[in-house]
């Protein structure tokens, strides 16, 4: 147990979240849920840094069986150039809150660093839509990637899946579900501090249950309204339970050091790794979770993070 986990903060992180502490603003669970879906994006739009141009930018309503209202995404080209590699992303917000527009600046950054057309998903959210309507969007979306990468100038022989967050648990339930349905995977999967236990029984969600950006009490919340009574045993919800870890993708995973989700994040690459799967990890020291969405509060962790997420890609993609 770590005694005072406020002293591994580094200082920038520690001063944001002590402002945060002052405004004594009322918690995620105890507004209502239109007006923390505004809240995000306007502290997304407000901290995320300049956003990176973009040579191309789309956005488009893909059609859908299981989604009457079809899927948003919004398609990013750092450049025009053709067989790009690309990325299907997954936002986060705990299933509740984000959207493509939250997380406009971490795809384009992505997409410039990387040298990737990214597809970036809006899947339906709880608590209107528990699961499995965002897993199904996911699902939707994934085959639609396929299908057209070459029609957006992609090479369609590179493709692959991340997340963060909420959008990383999606990620890994999609992995276990191409399985299942002996699906092509992609190349491999991208995971930023991922829920992917929605036990909430890890040690470390304990040790950051307050004032760490995202509190236990709200992670409870946001899986009370995905699951709707469904079991969190259940491996589609909870895919560190998953049974097909041995037939996975390789994984880049950046975890985040003080973090209520850092322990699952550790056990799900420990579980791949004893399954004998690749797995490049980076724990990102001093910061909290969803900090890549912050730059201007971090900029040199979220420097530093990005850099090493677009080479762990650049890496994969060129064997």
């Amino acid at each position: 147990m770590i005694q005072d986990p406020w002293t591994l903060l580094a200082p920038e992180a520690a001063a944001f979240l002590e402002h945060l502490k002052s405004l004594n603003a009322p918690h995620t669970e105890d507004i209502p849920i239109a007006v923390a879906r505004m809240n995000y994006e306007k502290a997304s739009r407000t901290l995320g840094g300049i956003p990176v141009s973009m040579a191309r930018i789309e956005d488009r309503v893909l059609s859908s069986a299981t989604n009457k209202d079809g899927i948003p995404v919004r398609i990013y080209w750092s450049t025009l150039e053709q067989d790009q590699p690309l990325l299907m992303f997954i936002h986060g917000g705990g299933w509740n809150v984000g959207s493509i527009n939250t997380h406009d600046t971490v795809c384009r950054r992505i997409a410039k660093e990387t040298g990737c057309i990214i597809v970036s998903i809006e899947y339906r959210l709880a608590p209107e839509h528990p699961y499995p309507a965002g897993l199904e969007d996911v699902q939707a979306a994934y085959q639609w990637c396929l299908l057209n990468a070459e029609s957006l100038g992609a090479d369609s022989t590179k493709v692959a899946v991340g997340g963060d967050s909420a959008g990383g648990n999606l990620t890994a339930s999609l992995m276990s579900l191409l399985i299942e349905k002996n699906e092509r995977l992609p190349d491999f999967h991208v995971l930023m501090y991922p829920c992917i236990d929605l036990s909430l029984s890890s040690e470390s969600i304990n040790t950051y249950a307050k004032n760490f950006f995202i509190s236990k009490s709200t992670l409870e919340y946001f899986v009370k309204n995905y699951t709707q009574g469904q079991s969190v045993n259940d491996w589609k919800i909870s895919p560190l339970l998953s049974p097909y870890f041995d037939k996975y993708p390789p994984a880049i995973m950046l975890t985040t050091e003080c973090d209520p989700l850092h322990d699952e994040s550790m056990q799900y690459k420990d579980k791949l790794t004893q399954a004998g799967v690749a797995v490049s990890q980076k724990v990102a020291k001093g910061t909290f979770h969803a900090y890549m969405q912050f730059t201007d509060i971090m900029p040199k962790h979220t420097d530093e993070s990005y850099t090493w997420l677009s080479l762990e890609m650049k890496k994969l993609w060129s064997k």
